[in-house]
């Protein structure tokens, strides 16, 4: 497999943890937004073939790329717009078990829908949904990236935190990635508690 066809980009800490989430919390549905070309939802599909796994990409070169190709036969549900948009009519919907699993990583320079995403997500509140927002400010490890909005905004707890209360209307409970083994990329855990 091709470095650009890793599950969460080789980070094994990352993978490892949504793993553990996802058989400790038994969730049955992964979406991931911002898949670019695959390889997170693929390996999800394969680590877990019991599950369904939904992406979806706003991206049209990355989403025509062999993606087809590359999820046939699989039962993977791929999706192309925007992910907010996507998730609200199309995916959301669609889930019936408690606790889906969304992984959060469609940002661009010019399109950075995390807060639209968080949006559509409330719908599916009552099923206590649990999320992974990856490029997110971690403020134990400062060092680690994380993603600016295009009007200069620091993706970390108080730009989401007003559009995660109509998820959690209790107060969410989140934790944060402590390593990784690749990119030094801050990551955000929210639902759920600290494996």
């Amino acid at each position: 497999m091709t470095n650009e066809l890793q599950l969460f980009s080789g980070d094994v800490i990352l993978a490892g943890t949504v793993a553990e989430i996802m058989l400790r919390e038994g969730c049955k549905d992964f979406i991931e937004t911002g898949t670019l070309d695959g390889g997170t939802s693929l390996g999800m599909h394969k680590l877990f073939p019991d599950v369904t796994v939904w992406t979806v990409e706003a991206h049209e070169e990355r989403f025509n790329n062999n993606r087809r190709d590359r999820f046939a036969g699989t039962g993977i549900k791929d999706f192309f717009g925007d992910s907010p948009t996507v998730l609200r009519e199309q995916i959301i919907p669609n889930l019936k078990d408690r606790h889906p699993l969304f992984y959060l990583d469609a940002h661009s320079p010019v399109s950075f829908p995390i807060l639209g995403e968080l949006d559509a997500i409330a719908a599916c509140a009552h099923l206590e949904p649990i999320i992974v927002i990856h490029d997110f400010y971690n403020p134990w490890r400062a060092d680690m990236d994380c993603e600016i909005d295009p009007e200069g905004k620091l993706q970390d707890w108080d730009y989401v935190y007003d559009h995660l209360v109509p998820i959690y209307p209790d107060g969410p409970v989140a934790f944060y990635n402590q390593y990784a083994t690749t990119h030094q990329i801050g990551v955000v855990f929210i639902g759920t508690e600290r494996i």
